[in-house]
């Protein structure tokens, strides 16, 4: 029977991105393996505590361990990632050291699979690795001083990795080409949203954005239903649920588990974010959901924005929803200097529940990025409802197809006519929320898990 050993360090109290795939990876593979007899597979985990958390003895083990099997806490006091080891990857008699220590520690796993750039060195087991994207490569003036060192780590990874998993087929053809990583070994296994599973039957867009703008529908099973939103236990892109548990205690939910809002749950969470924010409840809004940082583009965003009110007089807010990342300030400082600044508001970290609302009374989601390896919040717009204007470059075009208008994310006054376009006709509106959910349903967890089965089982 093939074990597989997922690397889940990624995972945070309060997860986004890295964290959120590894979650819905491991899983959608224990749900799998749960429904066969003979399932052929089993998963464990891995978590790296780093040096501070092991000095101390007290580290905290993501909540996402599979059924009876453990999660395995990395007896070395550094990570695998930091920059102490390079000494030891590029040593050979270092680096023996370390493969034999590995090889000792994990000897019945087939499979190690690194989720963040890096994986482990075996003789033993095949080795697989995630490579999300090539922002640190092909736009280093996007990425903070520690994400620059990630080629060097990477390259070295590469020497003894079988194979890579990435996100998109964009991603791909990068890591092709900047990594010179023939294509036979680079996988594509997609991602999904998190708010509800893939496979459904699609209402009519008024039917459904009735039921978004009150008690909001989706899944149970295999058929949308109006009077609940699949919240995912896992969180949006946004966000937040802590899901960190300390060794030794269980609480993990089942795999499959769902949150919902509940019928006309809606409004009222509106509403109590509105009293803890600035932003007014009674104004249309266009919405941003992701974390504030320069790749984002952000910046071109708020420009549109000051061209849709200054050139067609539009009565909405702009609503900021995300984390502060690297180098936000010059953000902030595009905001403060907009005629149009009090009708911009950045709500920081929110909730899923809040997230989720948001998405569904947005008039227009949009999501001007520069860079993608996926595109996650384009994705959970559409499961939710909203519109979705985004960028014409990487991946953005793969995830959306026909469901979204696209614009060149470095003219602002293309952004800004998408944008119109859509709070201009609420035909062309309806029309592209009802490609949205379609084209959202053809992603699933299950399906980014059984084509991880197929890059597994390529290396037997």
């Amino acid at each position: 029977m093939l074990k597989a050993l997922i690397d889940v360090t990624p995972v945070t109290p309060y997860p986004s991105g890295v964290g959120l795939y590894v979650i819905n990876l491991v899983r959608a593979l224990e749900a799998i393996a749960a429904e066969s007899v003979e399932p052929g597979y089993t998963v464990e985990t891995l978590f790296q505590p780093g040096l501070k958390n092991w000095l101390m003895r007290r580290p905290s083990v993501p909540n996402v361990s599979c059924g009876k099997h453990p999660c395995h806490v990395w007896d070395l006091p550094v990570r695998l990632s930091t920059p102490l080891l390079a000494g030891a990857y590029n040593a050979p008699p270092l680096q023996h050291l370390l493969t034999s220590h590995i090889d000792r520690r994990f000897d019945q796993a087939g499979i190690i699979h690194g989720t963040n750039y890096s994986v482990c060195p075996s003789r033993k087991a095949k080795t697989v690795m995630n490579i999300y994207d090539l922002t640190f490569i092909r736009y280093p003036e996007f990425v903070d001083n520690v994400v620059k060192t990630y080629r060097a780590q990477v390259e070295r990874c590469l020497s003894w990795t079988d194979l890579v998993i990435t996100i998109s087929e964009s991603s791909k053809r990068d890591i092709v080409e900047y990594l010179g990583v023939d294509a036979d070994k680079v996988w594509v296994t997609p991602l999904a949203s998190q708010y509800a599973p893939a496979a459904c039957s699609i209402p009519s867009a008024l039917e459904m954005k009735v039921g978004l703008g009150q008690e909001v529908g989706v899944a149970a099973g295999n058929h949308i239903r109006r009077s609940q939103i699949a919240e995912g236990f896992q969180g949006g892109s946004a966000g937040r649920m802590p899901l960190a548990t300390p060794v030794g205690v269980s609480s993990r939910p089942a795999a499959g588990e769902v949150r919902t809002i509940r019928y006309g749950e809606t409004d009222r969470i509106l509403d109590d974010l509105a009293k803890s924010s600035s932003y007014d409840r009674k104004k249309p809004f266009l919405l941003f959901v992701s974390t504030i940082e320069p790749r984002k583009n952000i910046n071109n965003l708020v420009e549109a924005f000051n061209r849709l009110k200054s050139d067609h007089g539009v009565d909405h807010d702009l609503l900021l929803v995300g984390k502060k990342g690297w180098h936000y300030e010059p953000i902030f400082e595009a905001i403060a200097r907009s005629p149009w600044r009090d009708n911009i508001h950045h709500l920081n970290y929110l909730g899923d529940r809040q997230v989720q609302a948001l998405y569904s009374k947005a008039d227009v989601f949009v999501y001007p990025s520069f860079y993608e390896g996926f595109g996650l919040p384009v994705l959970e717009a559409m499961t939710l409802g909203a519109p979705v204007v985004t960028s014409n470059v990487s991946s953005l075009p793969e995830v959306a197809g026909d469901a979204a208008l696209y614009a060149n994310p470095n003219v602002p006054a293309e952004i800004a006519e998408q944008i119109w376009q859509l709070i201009d006709s609420s035909a062309l509106r309806e029309n592209l929320i009802e490609k949205g959910y379609a084209q959202a349903a053809q992603f699933s967890w299950r399906r980014t898990a059984e084509e991880t089965l197929k890059a597994y089982r390529s290396l037997l």
